[in-house]
């Protein structure tokens, strides 16, 4: 068998994620011991580290990998089970150094105050990665604002559900998390520097939390119902009908 040896890997997770830890502390000593390997530990709560980590994906355009992601070589390998399967098949086979280094972070000051809704589900893998992200920017662009909603608390998913047919989101992929919305823009995802142009375009004339006027408004209309007797109790059971939770 024929490996290259003190091969370098990049290792990106977050503390509080317990799979990371688990292949940090379980699986990764037993390979790092066997191959020679050299794992460059990065918390992404570091905004370097995120950015590093955005960059490697946008260069090989393979996005939104769940925590923990490892890159060796020209291979991204986005989660444990990923690393688990592909890690020492790599290794073993060969493969180049990892040449990846962190640049020079870059901050912004937008003339304006963005505000921007997120709406998330804490069980989400998906959710996590995205506000690891989401943590880059707003430590990025000084003056960008994220208010954030867990979709299964209070009127949270009858709110995303009137912003999103405020600004015309498709029926289809409305109450889908997670969804960033920023002014008339709504994001799944923030491949690329989609979210870093449109900040820099929004930044020049701002954009208000448009969506606090319709949370008064589902509040009210909610409050109203509940105060006729038995037709609040029919929209009530409505209500729970809509919530997955319920």
């Amino acid at each position: 068998m024929i490996f290259l040896l003190s091969i370098r890997a990049l290792f990106f997770y977050t503390p509080e994620c317990s799979v990371c830890v688990e292949v940090k502390e379980k699986f990764l000593p037993q390979v790092i011991k066997k191959y020679h390997l050299e794992v460059e530990y990065l918390p992404v709560d570091t905004p370097e580290n995120m950015q590093l980590l955005m960059e490697i994906e946008k260069k090989f355009q393979d996005y939104d990998n769940s925590l923990p992601v490892m890159v060796i070589g020209n291979h991204i390998l986005g989660n444990e089970r990923e690393i688990a399967q592909k890690l020492v098949p790599l290794l073993e086979r060969g493969v180049e150094e990892t040449g990846w280094r962190k640049g020079k972070r870059e901050r912004y000051v937008l003339e304006q105050e963005v505000h921007a809704a997120y709406f998330y589900n804490p069980r989400c893998a998906e959710c996590d990665r995205f506000e690891h992200e989401l943590r880059y920017y707003e430590r990025t662009y000084k003056g960008f604002r994220v208010h954030r909603y867990n979709l299964y608390e209070g009127d949270n998913m009858a709110l995303l559900e009137a912003i999103e047919d405020s600004i015309g989101v498709p029926e289809k992929e409305r109450l889908l998390v997670p969804v960033l919305i920023v002014d008339k823009f709504y994001l799944f995802e923030l491949k690329g520097d989609t979210l870093g142009k449109i900040l820099e375009f929004l930044g020049k004339k701002g954009a208000s939390p448009f969506w606090k006027r319709l949370e008064k408004r589902e509040e009210s209309i909610i409050e109203r119902f509940k105060t006729l007797g038995v037709l609040g109790v029919a929209f009530a059971g409505l209500l729970d009908g809509l919530n997955p939770c319920a």
